[in-house]
């Protein structure tokens, strides 16, 4: 996740570098009047400011109180699991004739109940696997980064190679906490707040640098428009 937010910042950074050539590709764009990249760069930031607020105030508390989070976590995840599997239970159960939609939520409920019921009595068992599924993640979304490493070869990025290397970095990062290296799960959840502070206050450096993104972007098009 580090590296993750480490490599959208080399991203912003990389098209603050090829800005003039990235104008040049976004500049039909603007004249064409669709506004495209105006509604994209606002959207992004919105979205971000939410997230990173919500990403800061989670990493604080899992660094704060790693083995209450994670527990509490654990309950109150098993507990909706469990509940929502009774109500599917009680769906199929009371389901009115020729109401085929529902034939599926016995299973659901079931395998809902089932792992409900499995988080509520072995939280410390599930709080080990916690690092694995975020190691998964990782891997996965360095994988994709690779893939857009290439892309900014294709466009002709000079530092694409910098990308490759962060995305490398990213994938084995993931395998490393997919194999749970850590002896304690609490020093795990710990690693993970001080990951999401990071990546929440990263997520505001990289608003602040989209902003100024935008305006150069702008005053190219005003420049533009007055010769």
């Amino acid at each position: 996740m580090i590296l993750s937010v480490s490599y959208r910042i080399f991203w912003d950074f990389s098209t603050g570098w090829e800005l003039r050539g990235f104008w040049d590709a976004v500049q039909p764009w603007y004249e064409g009047g669709m506004g495209f990249m105006r509604r994209f760069v606002e959207t992004m930031r919105r979205s971000w400011v939410f997230s990173s607020i919500i990403t800061v105030a989670l990493g604080v508390v899992l660094l704060l109180y790693p083995d209450t989070t994670s527990t509490v976590l654990c309950y109150g995840v098993g507990a909706v699991l469990l509940f929502h599997g009774m109500l599917d239970l009680v769906r199929y159960f009371t389901r009115q004739e020729g109401e085929f939609f529902l034939r599926y939520e016995l299973a659901a409920g079931i395998i809902l109940c089932a792992v409900g019921t499995f988080m509520l009595i072995q939280p410390e068992i599930v709080t080990m696997v916690i690092p694995m599924i975020l190691g998964i993640y990782i891997v996965i979304d360095g994988g994709v980064n690779v893939r857009r490493s290439f892309e900014m070869k294709e466009l002709e990025f000079s530092r694409w190679w910098a990308a490759m290397v962060v995305a490398a970095l990213m994938i084995l990062l993931g395998l490393v906490m997919f194999l749970n290296p850590f002896a304690a799960a609490q020093v795990t959840v710990m690693f993970i707040g001080v990951v999401l502070i990071y990546q929440g206050v990263s997520d505001f450096i990289i608003l602040m640098l989209i902003g100024v993104w935008k305006r150069r972007l702008e005053n190219r098009l005003e420049e533009q428009g007055g010769r």
